[in-house]
């Protein structure tokens, strides 16, 4: 009987010499000790027979008796596979496992029902577990072998215990009944990818030390962790290629994976089926519907569950089965493939599927395809029924900014809502003359047409005024009436053109002082926004109703906003985006504000060179450069000073933001007034009085432009004249809101008091500015002034010693006199001492705290215990929770 056999087929061929040990996949295989059968089924290169090789061998040093199968397509008939079956059991040792000595009652030579008996007998006489391993059954896989093995799991013994694998599910066999009773053990070619872990161990040895630190997790990617695939990168790397060439090389265009794919799955498909998967392959997920139209077939359904069933690396994305995609790698082999065969045919395909995927209501799936179909018309024409500009602000910049470079031309005036998004890129990329001579295009076009609908008219309206915020025009309020009407007309259900609406409502009313109606109108775009899905929107409306606040020293209202904000954009678009790195420059502000310098100058740090790069707005640049300035001034540096000023002369100049150079001419001039004034000591009556020869409207420019002025006239010794435009300004800065600008006034002209003589009305200035400040610990306007108020705050901290009336107002007072002679002393290394705020998560991590358990205690956010623990490890020079408790306790820093 055994003259015939093939012995090399009942034990493993894979190598077993330096494989990776798959320890999380062997622990969860001993659950097949405890089930009557297993199935592992995955496609070719999963590394299925070398898991069982491994395996085997483990249960063999167990004392397990294994008997091991590899089967081939001759063993399809039934009785040569249980001939090898029954001496594979022998040569695993199983007792009593082939006891055919008679030719005569050798299993060739008996009936079948016989031979299935025989078998079922002798196998059922081994005691303790045994297992029997089949490996490739796809390869025997037939209706008669399928019959034996349902005759085996249901009549073997329960110690006895089958484990087949193949790259196909054997529907035929009886499983369900197993399944149901928690009797079969499964494992698919999800389970069976490499992790990190996993490919860390297995090229680990061939990778440097200063290697990219993610270069795992994204081998991962690239791969889906598919076995044959590591394999390849681990041969590439020992003959010598880089890390960084193989992770950019390593698709399924590569010749040794296009090989394996060729041989082992692709041309053992039937013609359709190939044709099937070439034509499908230019998707990123696919169903039936797409397969037929494609295909021009009407079973796509039947071919998708076929491909997948038999693990062709189709897999389902959800349990209806409604969606299914291809391995990545196989994808790309496909796509490479249909590409050498017709490459119009892939340009046509794309078109169909951009249409299909439009009318289904699939947005980015049909812009993607309809970019790819090379048919500019039909990407207009696709782009317009999305609402052309409208789409950007769901949060999609990107994606419109890659479709409007494929459409050049005419093409773009054809569809007026897509040529809007061509104006609007202009202006958030500064190309301020581009936008306006474009909208003036577009306006004789459109608006001078009395067939346009009302609802463009109202969206060019719209856009008209995002011109002008991108391009700095002056708020006021026909602008704002006029937005307010807009509003009226738009429908209610669109909430796209609602969201822009009260947005601009938002910000023109912030810088009008209006705060009420910021905030306002930020909840409403706030509304309309969420209503639409797109956090992105929101970001920036957190950001509006902050600045709002800030201008009123609304600090903590200001710093909460911006938090909001800026969390929000970390969440959904990550640290390295455009309103990242925005809200970072807005929260330098506040931190400089509360004269937190070092998580001012980080968060400067991180966000300064972003925003020069990419998209932002005068308010943020004003913020973002002054706090610089403001920080460089701090610490006695002039070289950066004037860095900083060349940096935004440089943005005012490329972005076409004239007040921008104003403001920062405005305050440098201001800053060496302030400088010359503290360090003079004498009147200087020669001095020059010159403003910032400024004639709009605009708040924040006037209340600037008359500090400029009022400390040209104190350090010419006009200490009169200085009050009379002082006290003017200052009374109009309350009125309107401008908080901020007001405290600054008010300082100077306690200054000018002070040095008239006027002490009681220097007080009475002072006094005024420090009730608004006192309650959101906005410090820095008086530090900053602090050589020039000197006197007036000597003199109340004295009168507070004697009186000790009102101890919160005494403590900040206190305060400001120590952080004012800190400041005057302060060197640019010297900033390393917490804040309290620091200070307070410091002694919960001492307490051996979590984030999560600090933000509970302190009630913040979780991003925001972490941005806390990030500056303070930077303050103190540490990577880790660990070494900054030992630092604070060494530093006595609590």
């Amino acid at each position: 009987m055994t003259d015939w056999i093939v012995p090399p087929k009942l034990c493993p061929v894979v190598p077993l010499h330096a494989p990776v040990k798959r320890e999380s996949l062997l622990v969860s295989m001993s659950r097949m000790l405890a089930v009557r059968a297993g199935i592992i089924h995955a496609p070719a290169g999963c590394g299925k027979s070398t898991l069982l090789a491994q395996w085997r061998e483990k249960l063999v040093a167990e004392g397990v008796p294994v008997a091991w199968l590899s089967l081939d397509e001759y063993d399809s008939d039934p009785f040569q596979f249980l001939a090898y079956l029954l001496e594979a059991c022998r040569v695993g040792g199983f007792a009593a496992a082939a006891e055919f000595r008679n030719p005569s009652q050798s299993v060739t030579d008996s009936p079948a029902a016989a031979a299935r008996a025989a078998v079922v007998t002798a196998l059922a006489r081994s005691q303790g577990d045994h297992v029997i391993i089949l490996d490739d059954f796809h390869r025997a896989h037939s209706p008669e072998n399928c019959e034996v093995m349902d005759v085996l799991l249901a009549d073997l013994p329960a110690n006895m215990h089958i484990l087949i694998s193949t790259r196909e599910y054997p529907d035929q066999l009886r499983l369900a009944h197993l399944r149901v009773g928690d009797s079969l053990f499964e494992m698919t070619q999800s389970e069976l990818q490499f992790s990190t872990t996993d490919i860390r161990d297995y090229l680990g040895d061939l990778v440097d030390s200063d290697a990219r630190v993610n270069w795992a997790r994204q081998l991962v990617e690239r791969t889906e962790g598919w076995p044959i695939a590591v394999q390849t990168v681990r041969r590439w790397l020992k003959e010598g290629a880089s890390l960084d060439e193989t992770l950019t090389e390593i698709s399924g265009r590569s010749s040794d994976l296009v090989d394996y794919f060729l041989e082992q799955v692709f041309e053992k498909l039937e013609t359709d089926e190939q044709q099937f998967l070439l034509r499908t392959s230019i998707l990123e997920r696919v169903n039936g519907e797409l397969g037929d139209l494609l295909c021009e077939r009407h079973d796509s359904w039947n071919v998708l569950e076929r491909l997948e069933r038999r693990d062709l690396f189709v897999a389902a994305l959800d349990r209806d089965r409604a969606w299914y995609r291809y391995h990545r790698l196989f994808s790309e082999f496909l796509q490479e493939r249909l590409r050498r065969q017709d490459v119009s045919a892939i340009h046509r395909l794309h078109g169909l599927a951009a249409n299909w995927f439009h009318e289904h209501g699939y947005v980015n799936e049909s812009i993607q395809h309809a970019l790819c179909s090379r048919s500019p018309e039909q990407l207009a024409s696709l782009f317009e029924d999305l609402g052309g500009w409208q789409y950007a602000m769901r949060g999609h910049v990107g994606l419109v900014q890659r479709i409007m470079e494929n459409l050049q031309g005419e093409v773009v005036q054809e569809f007026p809502r897509v040529w809007l998004a061509r104006i609007f890129l202009a202006c958030r990329v500064g190309e301020r003359a581009r936008a306006e001579s474009e909208f003036g295009q577009f306006a004789e076009r459109y608006l001078n047409d009395l067939e346009t609908d009302r609802l463009l008219v109202c969206e060019a309206h719209l856009m008209e005024c995002l011109i002008g915020r991108y391009s700095d025009r002056e708020a006021n309020d026909e602008e704002i009436r006029r937005l307010e009407k807009i509003g009226e007309l738009l429908p209610n259900d669109n909430h796209e053109l609602n969201a822009v609406c009260y947005n601009l409502l938002c910000s023109l009313h912030g810088r009008m002082g209006c705060i009420d109606e910021a905030m306002a109108a930020g909840d409403q775009a706030i509304m309309n926004f969420r209503r639409m899905g797109s956090q992105w929107g929101e970001v920036f409306i957190y950001f509006h109703q902050g600045w709002a606040c800030l201008q009123q020293a609304r600090l903590r209202d200001a710093e909460a906003l911006y938090r909001e904000g800026y969390e929000l954009a970390v969440e959904n678009f990550g640290e390295g985006h455009d309103s990242a790195a925005i809200g970072r420059a807005l929260l330098a502000e506040v931190m400089f504000e509360k004269n937190s310098l070092h998580e001012a100058g980080q968060l400067l740090d991180q966000s300064l060179d972003h925003i020069e790069r990419f998209d932002a707005w005068i308010e943020i640049y004003i913020a973002a450069y002054l706090t610089a300035i403001r920080l460089a001034r701090a610490r006695g540096d002039e070289r950066l000073i004037a860095d900083i000023v060349r940096r935004a002369r440089s943005t005012a100049v490329n972005r076409g933001l004239g007040r921008l150079a104003q403001v920062i001419d405005a305050y440098r001039k201001d800053i060496r007034r302030h400088d010359q004034l503290a360090s003079a000591g004498v009147d200087t009556w020669n001095a020059d009085i010159s403003g910032m020869e400024f004639t709009g409207s605009d708040l924040m420019m006037r209340f600037l432009d008359a500090s400029v002025r009022a400390r040209g006239l104190i350090l010419a010794g006009q200490f009169q004249e200085a009050i009379e435009l002082l006290t003017e300004r200052s009374i109009e800065a309350r009125k309107k809101n401008f908080v901020r600008s007001f405290l600054t006034l008010s300082l100077l002209l306690a200054t000018a008091h002070w040095k008239r003589g006027q002490h009681e009305a220097a007080v009475q200035a002072f006094e005024a500015a420090l009730a608004p400040a006192l309650f959101e610990g906005l410090k820095r306007p008086f530090i900053d002034e602090g050589d020039l108020i000197a006197g007036v705050l000597s003199e109340l901290s004295a009168a507070s010693e004697e009186r000790r009336g009102n101890r919160l107002r005494d403590a900040f007072i206190a305060e400001l006199s120590g952080e004012i002679t800190a400041a005057h002393h302060q060197t640019a290394g010297d900033s390393s001492e917490l804040s309290p705020r620091e200070k307070e998560v410091m002694r919960f991590l001492i307490q051996g705290r979590s984030n999560r358990e600090i933000a509970e205690a302190m009630e913040l956010s979780i991003n925001t215990v972490k941005f806390h623990l990030k500056n303070i490890f930077g303050k103190l020079g540490v990577a880790s929770r660990k070494e900054a408790v030992s630092a604070t306790i060494r530093k006595r820093l609590l």
